[in-house]
């Protein structure tokens, strides 16, 4: 297990932990990162409305906050964490976090219309990233 990432936003007491997976979107406010001795980062950028066209999220809805990556985008990424923590091979590490996020965008394509709960996770979180 490799060790967990913290961040602290202004204003903000202590760090807080951050899942393994998450989302950020746009920060236009300084977030200081904690990096643990044993750390490992697979950072996922998108093209202007990749994001958008993954979850169809408004960008402005996610602007200054980190977003749990099995919120928005299912359990399965339970599923990649896992294989991600086994692999030591950075292109087989790459190979699954793209076969997995093409999945994630073919069953957004058949999903008609935009999750419920977007809205009210990204009030909820809003300036903060989400604590284990």
């Amino acid at each position: 297990m490799r060790d967990a990432l913290h961040t602290l936003a202004p204003g903000q007491p202590s760090p807080r932990r951050i899942p393994p997976s998450f989302v950020v979107g746009p920060q236009v406010k300084p977030v200081e990162l904690h990096f643990g001795r044993d750390h490992l980062l697979l950072c996922v950028v998108f093209w202007p409305g990749g994001l958008h066209r993954l979850l169809d999220v408004p960008v402005q809805e996610l602007v200054d906050i980190a977003v749990e990556g099995r919120a928005l985008l299912g359990s399965a990424v339970a599923d990649v964490e896992s294989r991600l923590a086994e692999l030591t091979d950075y292109a087989a590490m790459l190979a699954s976090a793209e076969a997995f996020l093409l999945e994630a965008l073919r069953r957004q394509h058949r999903r008609p219309e935009r999750p419920h709960w977007v809205n009210g996770a990204a009030r909820l979180h809003r300036g903060a990233a989400l604590s284990r």
